[in-house]
């Protein structure tokens, strides 16, 4: 299947959303309220083989919620970019073990299943707000801007082990 442009686009995006959501694994990179910018994951910097992805996140996009459970190794995050009524969810992977045991173990025993219903929970935004979980402030969200969920779109993108959450959060969105 051949993508347009628009479908390419969207892809990428989603690429971006998993590579910076992996930024949340690894103790920072994100803050609610902030505009949305893309971080490449560098964990792998030193192996063969490895470099950077040339990959950005358009203008436009805000940072809206943090949902992280370090005991499970939640790393999700929300943004939102009113001008192009475009939602961006991303989920990072984990480090793998020894560096990562709660987040490894979440994702090979229970894959990420723990982790996405936690991110339907009420987690700090880490901005000293609360948030009520990913399903409610998409709602919100959707309720300020006068929109309904089909006027939207929706990017879903996971990084490593992340790609099983995003897959259970697309299906449990629909």
């Amino acid at each position: 299947m051949q993508l347009n442009a628009t479908q390419a686009a969207l892809v990428k995006l989603g690429m971006a959303a998993g590579q910076t959501a992996y930024a949340l694994n690894n103790g920072g990179g994100l803050k609610v309220g902030m505009p949305l910018a893309y971080i490449d994951d560098y964990t792998t910097a030193g192996q063969p083989g490895a470099g950077p992805l040339a990959l950005e996140i358009p203008s436009g996009y805000v940072v809206r919620a943090i949902y992280k459970d370090y005991e499970k190794g939640t790393d999700i995050f929300l943004a939102y970019d009113p001008q192009s009524k475009t939602f961006v969810i991303g989920a990072g992977g984990t480090n793998g073990l020894p560096a990562d045991r709660p987040d490894t173990a979440e994702d090979l025993i229970r894959m990420g299943v723990r982790q996405t219903r936690d991110a339907f929970g009420v987690y700090d935004t880490g901005a000293g707000g609360r948030t009520t979980g990913l399903d409610k402030d998409i709602a919100a969200i959707l309720a300020e801007n006068n929109l309904s969920a089909s006027q939207a779109t929706f990017v879903i993108g996971g990084q490593s082990l992340g790609g099983g959450i995003v897959k259970q959060l697309g299906a449990v969105l629909v």
